[in-house]
C-alpha cells in the first residue's frame, strides 16, 4: 500500500503551482540522470556556483588515537597528523560524523541537543599553556589512554575533574586576561540562544546523575513549563526547587555550576574554530552531519516539549524516527528513537534554522537521511500486543513473541513533509529550501550531501518534481565498491555526468574495499566459484591484465583498484574513507547494528559490543607506524602509497 502525497497533506495544491513557477529551472539546467537515479543512494546540494571538484576523506575526530585521552581530540599531534595526510594526499574536505554532545550510548547521531558540542574533543593539554592562562599543570594532564576503544564513563572519569579544576582556576584569572574576554563574548553571543538553559539542564542532570530527564523527579521534568507559567526565569525556578530553604552560599554555588558548563562549551567552541582555521589554511574544509533527530529525553526536548510530537500527560514521545521494513527489500524495521519535530509550530522552524546557522559557521553541512526531509517515518513510541502488554521504543520491533516482530510496520506512518506551510510566513516552504537559502547567505559554494532511504524517498514529489525543481542545485552520489565497479554501462553514465556526480570508494556503512578483496580471495583460494569471484577475476583481467587465481599480494591489487577509481572518475567529486585510503579492514564508528544483519558488521548483538561500534579508535601515531605485524601493520607505508597514488593521478602518470 502506498500512501499518496494528496492523502498526506496535498503538496500538489501547495507546491506545484506557486513553487514551480518561482523556481523556473529549465530542463537544460536540471540534472538528467534518469537511468542513474536507480543507483543513487544520496544527493548532494552543489549550490548555484559550483567550484572545483571535491576530494574528500571520511574520518571522525574521536576515532584518532590520542595521547592523554581515551578518544581523539582537537589540535593535538594526531589531529595535525591527519590534517597533514589529507593535505599531502590532495584532499579538499575532511568528513566527520556529527560533533554534537554525546549521550550515554556514545552515538554521535543521538545528540543530547543540536547546539552543544562534544566537550571530550577538547585538548586539555593546551590548558597548560599561557594562552589558556595555565589553567592546568603538566601534573594535571596525564596520559591515561587505556586501549583502542572508549566509553562515556572513561571520558567522564578522566576529563570531567580536569574541566572542573580548569574552571576553578579560570575564575581566579584577572579580568584583563584575554581568555576572560573571549569567554564573556561567547556567553553574550550564545546565552539567550541556547547556552544558559543548556547549562541549567546540566546542573539538574548532575543532581540526578542522568542526562535523560525521563529519570528525573516529576517537578524537574516539567520545570521549563512550570517556570514559564509562573512567569519566572528558568534558573530562578530551578534554584527554588533545588534549594527550597536556600542560603546565599547555595545560590552562589548554583550559579557557579552553571558557569562550569558554559566554560566547557566555550573551550570546545574555541578549539573547534581553531581546528577549522588550521584546515582552511591548507585548503581543506570540514563536512559534518546534521543528524535526523535528537535524543527524546535530552536538553532540547526538556526545554521545548511543545515543538516536538510529545504526549504532555505521559511526558514521552508520541512518535519517533526510524525507517520501514520495506527499505531496500530488508525484512526488518529500524527504530532509531529520536524525537520528531512538529512542523506546525513556528518555534520548530526557528529551532532548525538556528541549528543550521550554527553548523554552517564552521562546516559544510551533510543532511543525514534525506528521506526525512521528503517523507519521514513516524514510528509509534508505544504499542500494545494482542495479549495486552505495553511495549515502548525499540522493544516494539523485537522478534515475536517478545515484541510485535521485526517486520511490524504500517504504511500510514509515512508522512509527506517536502512541501508544507511555513507557519511563520504562511507560505509554502520546505526544509531543503531553507538549507539552500542559509547556505547562500553564508556564501557557500560547496555541497550538502543528503542521504536517501530507498522506499521512503519514493514519494510522488521525489519521483516527478524533485529534479525539475532542484536539478540545478543537486548532484547524485554513489558508492562504487563493491557493488558497481564492473558495471560498464553505469560507469559510462557516471563519467558522462561528470561534476554532477559524487563517487565514493565506500562509506562507514559498507565493508571496506580490502575486506571485500580478502573475503573474495578466500573463496578463490578454496576454489569456490561465486558471483563475486568471477566478477573480480574478470575485472582484474580486463582492467589490469592480471590473472588472480594464484594472486597473493592484496595490497598491490587494492591500490591498483584505488588508482583505477581516481583515474576513471577524475571528472567527478571523489570521496573515500580513512580505511580505504590505507587499504585496511578496520571500520571505525560503524553505524548501529540491526538484528537481522549482523554479518554486515562482523559483531555480535551483545549490548557491550554495540557501544564499541561508536567508540573504537586507531592506535596513537597510527599514520606513522612501520610495524610489520599486528592487525593493521605498516600504516606509514600505506599512507605514503596513497599519497603517491594521488600525486601521480594528478600528474597523469602511471602508479
Amino acid at each position: 500500500m502506498k500512501i499518496s502525497a494528496i492523502q498526506n497533506g496535498g503538496y500538489i495544491n501547495l507546491y506545484s503551482k506557486k513553487v514551480l513557477d518561482n523556481n523556473k529551472h529549465s530542463k537544460s539546467n536540471s540534472v538528467d540522470n534518469s537511468g542513474l537515479m536507480n543507483y543513487l543512494t544520496v544527493l548532494s546540494f552543489q549550490g548555484k556556483q559550483a567550484v572545483k571538484l571535491q576530494r574528500a576523506m571520511y574520518h571522525h575526530i574521536t576515532s584518532s588515537g590520542a595521547k592523554g585521552s581515551n578518544c581523539g581530540q582537537l589540535l593535538d599531534s594526531q589531529f595535525y597528523s591527519v590534517a597533514k595526510y589529507l593535505f599531502n594526499a590532495k584532499q579538499t574536505c575532511w568528513i566527520v560524523n556529527p560533533l554534537s554532545e554525546l549521550t550515554e550510548d556514545g552515538c554521535p547521531y543521538n545528540a543530547l541537543g543540536r547546539m552543544s558540542k562534544n566537550k571530550y574533543m577538547v585538548n586539555l593539554k593546551l590548558l597548560t599553556t599561557e594562552k589558556y592562562g595555565n589553567l592546568l599543570t603538566s601534573g594535571d594532564w596525564l596520559n591515561t589512554r587505556t586501549g583502542l576503544s572508549f566509553t562515556q564513563l572513561q571520558l567522564k572519569e578522566h576529563k570531567d575533574p580536569l574541566f572542573r579544576r580548569a574552571y576553578e582556576n579560570f575564575l581566579k584569572l584577572e579580568d584583563s586576561h584575554p581568555l576572560k574576554s573571549e569567554y564573556n563574548k561567547f556567553c553574550q553571543e550564545n546565552d539567550a540562544q541556547w547556552l544558559h538553559d543548556y547549562a541549567i539542564f546540566n546542573v539538574v542532570s548532575k543532581r540526578f546523575n542522568s542526562e535523560s530527564w525521563q529519570t528525573w523527579d516529576k517537578t524537574f521534568k516539567t520545570a521549563p513549563e512550570d517556570a514559564k507559567e509562573k512567569g519566572l526565569p528558568l534558573d530562578q525556578y530551578i534554584a527554588k526547587l533545588m534549594y527550597p530553604n536556600a542560603k546565599f552560599s547555595s545560590l552562589k554555588n548554583f550559579k557557579k555550576e552553571i558557569g562550569l558548563y558554559k566554560f566547557e562549551q566555550f573551550l570546545v567552541d574555541k578549539q573547534l574554530k581553531q581546528s577549522v582555521n588550521h584546515l582552511k589554511k591548507r585548503n581543506i574544509q570540514m563536512i559534518s552531519d546534521f543528524a535526523i533527530g535528537v535524543h527524546p529525553y535530552g536538553v532540547d526536548t526538556w526545554l521545548n516539549k511543545d515543538m516536538f510530537l510529545f504526549d504532555k500527560e505521559k511526558l514521552e514521545p508520541i512518535v519517533v524516527t526510524g525507517c520501514p521494513s520495506s527499505r531496500n527489500g530488508k525484512p526488518y524495521t529500524q527504530a532509531w528513537g529520536h524525537a520528531q519535530g512538529d512542523f506546525s509550530k513556528p518555534e520548530y522552524w526557528d529551532y532548525l534554522e538556528k541549528s543550521l546557522k550554527q553548523l554552517l559557521e564552521f562546516s559544510i553541512v551533510r543532511l543525514d537521511h534525506f528521506a526525512a526531509y521528503v517523507k519521514r517515518a513516524e514510528l509509534p513510541y508505544t504499542a500494545v500486543t494482542p495479549d495486552g502488554r505495553v511495549l515502548k521504543g525499540k522493544d516494539i520491533f523485537q522478534a515475536k513473541p517478545q515484541g510485535m516482530g521485526e517486520d511490524y510496520y504500517d504504511p500510514s506512518w509515512e508522512k509527506e513533509i517536502i512541501t508544507i506551510q511555513d507557519p511563520r510566513t504562511k507560505e509554502p516552504a520546505n526544509i531543503i529550501d531553507m538549507f539552500i537559502r542559509l547556505a547562500g547567505k553564508k556564501g557557500s559554494k560547496n555541497s550538502y550531501v543528503i542521504e536517501s532511504l530507498g522506499k521512503l524517498t519514493e514519494s510522488e514529489f521525489y519521483d516527478k518534481n524533485f529534479k525539475q525543481v532542484y536539478g540545478k542545485d543537486f548532484v547524485g552520489q554513489i558508492v562504487i565498491f563493491p557493488k558497481y565497479y564492473d558495471d560498464k554501462k553505469l560507469i559510462e553514465q557516471i563519467k558522462k555526468e561528470g561534476s554532477n556526480i559524487a563517487v565514493l570508494s565506500g562509506n562507514h556503512d559498507k565493508a571496506t574495499l580490502m575486506e571485500y578483496l580478502r573475503t573474495t580471495f578466500e573463496d578463490i583460494k578454496k576454489g569456490n566459484k561465486t558471483v563475486e569471484t568471477e566478477r573480480l577475476k574478470n575485472f582484474a583481467n580486463e582492467t589490469f591484465g592480471m590473472t588472480v587465481d594464484s594472486y597473493t599480494d592484496l595490497d598491490d591489487l587494492h591500490y591498483k583498484m584505488m588508482e583505477w577509481f581516481y583515474r576513471t572518475f577524475d571528472g567527478c567529486h571523489l570521496h573515500t574513507t580513512m580505511a580505504d585510503s590505507l587499504g585496511i579492514e578496520a571500520r571505525i564508528n560503524v553505524p548501529g547494528i540491526t538484528q537481522l544483519d549482523l554479518s554486515k558488521y562482523m559483531k555480535s548483538n551483545d549490548p557491550d559490543d554495540k557501544l564499541a561500534l561508536w567508540s573504537e579508535t586507531y592506535e596513537v601515531d597510527w599514520l606513522e607506524k612501520t610495524n610489520k605485524s599486528g592487525a593493521c601493520p605498516q600504516y606509514r607505508d600505506r599512507k605514503v602509497r596513497f599519497i603517491d597514488v594521488q600525486n601521480k593521478v594528478k600528474e597523469g602518470s602511471k602508479v
